[in-house]
């Protein structure tokens, strides 16, 4: 696995989970405007950490569309 599909996974996961969480305990109920909004923050959110790892995997001069120039990097331990 690279470093950037390990950054994704490891950014989507709790994203994933939260909304798993959210949609679990709404069982049973109908889609209201607040879990609609939470559910297109969390594509909103996903897609744009995406692309901009994408991005920046290929112009590196865009990490600061995470928030920081630099990407991360892992260690094998």
């Amino acid at each position: 696995m690279t470093d950037l599909v390990r950054s994704i996974v490891r950014t989507a996961t709790p994203m994933v989970a939260g909304l798993l969480v959210a949609a679990a305990l709404r069982l049973g109920y109908e889609l209201d405007d607040a879990t609609a909004v939470q559910a297109a923050g969390f594509a909103v959110s996903l897609v744009w950490y995406v692309a901009a790892r994408l991005v920046e995997s290929k112009w590196p001069k865009f990490g600061w569309l995470l928030g920081s120039p630099n990407a991360p990097t892992y260690g094998n331990g």
